[in-house]
């Protein structure tokens, strides 16, 4: 751990990171560090993101009366609802229309930008439906007595107008490239109160050397051998990887670097894709584990093809952990005319004297699912919804009887928190009937991004914005062309260029690009 912020948190700072990757390396750092002086406990040190600790922060400075902060999933839904209000029937892509609209909402807030300047620069149509879109999202968040996470600095800063001092207040800002205006203004009212709140300095490179190379795949392998021989000369480094990119094709960066870690890693048995960590993030229903919870919550609904059926009748995330007669069955099932299959067709057609135990055990899990619907209302709160789903997947026997690993379980716990932000959905959407229901829960799993947290692995490949913040030993920029450093800029359509430029906005000109 670099020696500033180990001093900051001897001294009872807090620190405060730009994201929550940074925030758990320097808490594993930390530990480490503590282990070195010989201790056996200490302390859990003051380390956070800084939209948690704005949230802690108001509800301290709040004295318990803070309006509701509403999550992620609260506000999308509420985006969702006030688009599609402003864009009538035309709902061709609302997913990539409402992810705008969040992104834009939060920069008039960090960068201080009125809703007024808003409105009276307005180039496109597309920007007058994200203004009309942006008063009714924020008249339903005054209906509902909410505040969202943009606003809470805004409402930071409102306590802090009644707030006589904040000597105690000791910060120490890590990761961030660049303060937002709305975190300037907070930081000069800390330091007006008697608090302090300090932006540590980057780190900087010992050594720096440049190569070139005739390809991208050439860079990636040598990048991988290089990685291998650093790690036989100094195993404890910490050693990364950075890929401009990556999210276009994590599996083939990640084949390549393996290809120069341990040429024929692919027929040698090696243990090169366990030390080589791709560290991406993926759809949350992307992971097989999550499909087969939501295809086993779609046939209570919505019966099955003969093709989604044999899904559920190989995984092992279902019932016993033994699948060879449920395999056995699913050749069954290719012989037969593809159909529809409800769970009551399913034990119809299957059940028959002489059933292999584990056939037996998931034809019984089916029937049961029958029995769980017969009461269920036509509509009902979303925190119903999640307690039935919770149910069937409990007597589906999800997921599973094998032993979980590290992915699994922290999948398991992913999933369990998606129920309960569904279950938060009720003051938006109000009482939904089965098929909306299961239809908006795999909606939250499509659009959660799912990163497992650290794999133990050798070697981490991160895209750039994924190592802001991060410290290694040894790191490797890939990609350094004219066409990607820098990038294209991603300056939002939403607002107009012109306010854009005026206010500071990330890209707003190329040279802030």
């Amino acid at each position: 751990m670099r020696d500033d912020l180990l001093t900051a948190l001897d001294a009872g700072v807090t620190v405060i990171t730009a994201n929550r990757r940074l925030a758990r390396s320097l808490s594993e750092s930390h530990a480490e560090a503590m282990q070195a002086r010989g201790l056996a406990a200490w302390p859990t040190p003051a380390i956070t993101t800084w939209s948690r600790w704005l949230r802690d922060f108001a509800e301290l400075l709040g004295k318990g009366q803070q309006a509701y902060c509403a999550n992620t999933v609260q506000t999308r839904v509420l985006w969702d609802r006030c688009i599609a209000a402003e864009l009538s029937d035309q709902r061709a892509n609302l997913g990539a229309v409402v992810r705008g609209a969040m992104e834009a909402w939060s920069l008039m807030h960090a960068f201080e930008v009125p809703i007024d300047a808003v409105a009276a620069e307005i180039d496109s149509r597309d920007q007058g439906v994200f203004l009309r879109a942006a008063r009714r999202y924020r008249s339903e968040l005054e209906r509902l007595g909410w505040i969202d996470e943009a606003l809470l600095p805004a409402t930071v800063l409102g306590h802090l107008a009644q707030t006589k001092n904040a000597d105690d207040v000791q910060l120490l800002l890590a990761g961030f490239d660049r303060l937002t205006p709305v975190q300037r203004t907070l930081r000069s009212r800390l330091s007006e109160l008697g608090g302090s709140v300090a932006v540590a300095e980057p780190g900087s490179a010992a050594i720096i050397d440049t190569l070139a190379f005739e390809s991208a795949e050439a860079e990636l392998r040598a990048a991988g051998q290089w990685a291998r021989q650093r790690l036989d000369r100094k195993p404890d480094d910490r050693i990364a990887i950075v890929v401009t990119g990556l999210e276009r094709d994590p599996a083939g960066v990640g084949r390549l670097v393996r290809e120069g870690f341990v040429p024929g890693w692919q027929t040698s048995g090696s243990a090169a894709p366990r030390a080589v960590n791709v560290s991406l993030g993926r759809a949350l229903d992307s992971y097989p584990m999550i499909a087969v919870a939501l295809l086993v919550i779609r046939w209570l609904h919505d019966p099955l093809t003969s093709r989604q059926l044999g899904v559920l009748l190989r995984c092992p995330f279902l019932g016993r952990a033994d699948t060879g007669g449920r395999a056995r069955l699913e050749k069954t099932l290719r012989k037969l005319a593809a159909r529809d299959w409800t769970p009551a067709r399913a034990v119809r057609v299957f059940t028959r004297d002489g059933m292999e135990p584990e056939v037996e055990d998931f034809l019984a899990r089916v029937a049961r699912l029958e029995n769980i619907l017969d009461d269920q209302p036509a509509k009902a709160p979303p925190r119903s919804w999640a307690r039935l789903f919770e149910a069937v997947l409990g007597s589906m026997g999800w997921p599973g009887q094998g032993v979980l690993d590290s992915l699994e379980h922290q999948l398991l716990n992913r999933w369990r928190e998606l129920l309960g932000e569904f279950a938060a959905l009720e003051p938006v959407t109000g009482s939904l009937s089965l098929a909306a229901a299961a239809e908006r829960l795999r909606q939250l799993a499509r659009d959660a991004v799912f990163q497992p947290e650290d794999t133990g692995a050798a070697i981490d490949v991160l895209g750039p914005l994924e190592a802001a913040g991060l410290s290694f030993d040894a790191l490797w920029v890939s990609g350094l062309t004219a066409a990607a450093w820098p990038g294209p800029g991603g300056a939002t359509p939403l607002l107009s260029r012109r306010l854009q430029r005026k206010y500071g906005l990330p890209d707003a000109t190329p040279e802030d690009t």
